[in-house]
């Protein structure tokens, strides 16, 4: 659901949040912070910025009802 502190790390090459911050502006990479200052990123968000979403055994969910099974 959210990546985790070291995958938040690799993505931005940076441990400390307010620099994590700086960078995900950068990238233009919605993000939010805790009131503890900690960075939460949407780990679908960043698999369908860098277009991994549909790779491997993971099923793409869409927005659009599924008109197919509406013939059957």
């Amino acid at each position: 659901m959210l990546l985790t502190e070291a995958e938040l790390i690799d993505l931005t090459g940076k441990s400390r949040p307010s620099a994590q911050v700086r960078a995900l502006q950068i990238m233009g990479i919605d993000h939010l912070i805790r009131p503890d200052g900690s960075v939460l990123v949407a780990r679908a968000l960043v698999e369908q910025l860098l277009g991994l979403q549909a790779r491997g055994n993971r099923s793409v969910k869409s927005d659009e009802p599924n008109w197919e099974s509406l013939n059957s």
